[in-house]
């Protein structure tokens, strides 16, 4: 089950048994709280740039 540590994407769960599904279910709960949080320090760090061009965009992608 080393495969889900690496990569939780790659794992097919149809393949696993009850026990690995929740390890993998847990891995990728764990892995897509690690990127709210740095979503979440990336738009604070946007937020207090001085930047005004940037600023003005808001973040809008054109």
């Amino acid at each position: 089950m080393d495969a889900v540590l690496i990569d939780p994407l790659a794992v097919d769960p149809a393949r696993l048994d009850h026990d690995d599904r929740l390890r993998l279910f847990e891995t990728i709960e764990h892995q897509r709280s690690a990127l709210d949080a740095q979503q979440q320090l990336t738009l604070s760090l946007l937020a207090d740039e001085d930047d005004s061009d940037a600023s003005s965009k808001e973040w809008v992608r054109e």
